[in-house]
């Protein structure tokens, strides 16, 4: 996770396969989420492999531009808001 362009940005994401179907990608997906929630951005961006979009879309990304490859591969660039400000300070206070 990285801050670039007043975004918080999560790169480089992945799970063995050998770990996959089994919660291990949703773990760490709420864990970064979590460390996410105090970090002041605008929003986050991931890029996601295409088979990979509805797996985000369950953690608030949606898509953003289109299709390109990386290292051989089809990505699209995933979009998700930033936390509102009052629920980070809530938090921060409890």
């Amino acid at each position: 996770m990285f801050h670039k362009d007043g975004f918080l940005r999560f790169g480089r994401i992945c799970v063995l396969k050998e770990y996959r179907e089994k919660g291990v990608g949703s773990l760490l997906m709420e864990e970064m989420l979590k460390k996410a929630e105090g970090i002041d951005a605008e929003g986050i961006r991931l890029d996601s492999q295409i088979y990979a979009v509805e797996f985000y879309r369950r953690f608030g990304f949606r898509e953003n531009g289109g299709i390109f490859r990386d290292a051989g591969i089809d990505h699209i660039e995933m979009v998700r808001a930033a936390f509102p400000a009052e629920s980070n300070k809530t938090k921060n206070r409890e």
